[in-house]
């Protein structure tokens, strides 16, 4: 099963990334045409031609934003600096190919939004191949009519009048969403992740305002919190994980908390919002085949309606009752403890 591609991004490297060269590493933004690259397969190959991509980091968003592979990530000493990829991009490991997006953990495997300006690079061979960016094995570019992704593209039609835009078979093997091999590659690089980055505190709390409301008590069944009449924009915040990230089930969903309903109350009032509400909606993936639950993302907007049209009260009673995963990785533990 293929990667997903993200829009209008080839497989690139991201300005600054030091590619091994006969002659040593050079950053790829200073590579050309004729230069002599290590490879995989081919031993050291001349390089065709360098497509390259600029974005602006704001408009590419969480999911087409950079992805990045902190030093020691893969193996000791791989990548041996951060290095950062298009979500897209494959890396090699363990005589497979597999996407950047397919990896990521928020830890040792990062990808965070940008404003900055995005530049990528990419290394056309003529053939697939693989090259050693910033000490890890990555792959070079390959023609699957997805050139005109490049905005340097009508240099290369200039340069090259004659080319026959014919798809080049894979030098390895790929790994997608739902093959066998893909959870092994990811318990490899999870045993890699430090054991201070797993937490089985959720952390829940609201956002009224921009400012964070912890709960004023946490039992079994759930977390309460004191809420002022009439807020808007209330957001129910958590720590969120991937599942088959972590390693405790194929679950591919950003999963936060899972809520089994909402309850508020002011005085005698009392309103009771089930996982199916309409009223229910963003920032939360579907209910489960029985609705009685629904997982958040880590974000939920809550609607305002629930903490309008009361009596004087001025703060209101919301229960949350769920639950929430086993163990989450925790995407503000510190990289740089990865042994390298």
């Amino acid at each position: 099963m293929p990667v997903p591609r993200p829009v209008d991004s080839a497989d690139c490297y991201l300005r600054g990334t030091k590619i091994l060269t006969a002659n040593g590493e050079v950053a790829i933004e200073d590579l050309r045409a004729g230069d002599r690259l290590i490879t995989r397969f081919g031993g050291v190959r001349r390089l065709q031609w360098i497509g390259r991509q600029s974005f602006n980091g704001r408009f590419l968003g969480k999911t087409n934003a950079p992805v990045c592979f902190h030093a020691g990530s893969i193996a000791d000493n791989v990548p041996s600096r951060d290095l950062y990829v298009s979500p897209a991009h494959s890396m090699v490991i363990d005589d497979y190919l597999v996407g950047a997006c397919l990896l990521v953990n928020g830890v040792t495997i990062s990808q965070t939004v940008t404003n900055k300006i995005v530049d990528y690079f990419h290394l056309d061979f003529g053939v697939h191949d693989c090259v050693i960016a910033d000490g890890a094995w990555s792959e070079s570019y390959a023609e699957q009519h997805n050139r005109h992704q490049f905005h340097n593209l009508a240099a290369f039609k200039a340069e090259f009048p004659d080319h026959r835009a014919v798809p080049q078979p894979y030098c390895l093997p790929q790994l997608g969403f739902g093959d066998a091999g893909l959870a092994p590659v990811r318990a490899q690089l999870l045993a890699r992740v430090p054991a201070a980055a797993f937490t089985t505190d959720a952390d829940v709390h609201l956002m009224v305002d921009g400012v964070r409301l912890d709960p004023t008590q946490r039992d079994a069944a759930g977390w309460m919190f004191d809420v002022p009449t009439g807020a808007v924009g209330v957001r129910l915040m958590s720590r969120a994980s991937v599942p088959a990230m972590g390693g405790l089930n194929a679950d591919e969903r950003l999963l936060g908390i899972c809520i089994e309903r909402l309850i508020i109350v002011d005085g005698g009032i009392t309103l009771t919002m089930e996982p199916g509400h309409p009223a229910l909606g963003a920032g939360m993936h579907d209910p489960e085949v029985l609705r009685t639950a629904r997982w958040t993302n880590g974000i939920c907007l809550l609607p305002d309606l629930i903490f309008a049209g009361y009596g004087s009260a001025t703060l209101l009673r919301l229960t949350v009752h769920g639950t929430t995963l086993a163990r989450y990785l925790d995407a503000d533990s510190e990289p740089s403890r990865i042994a390298v």
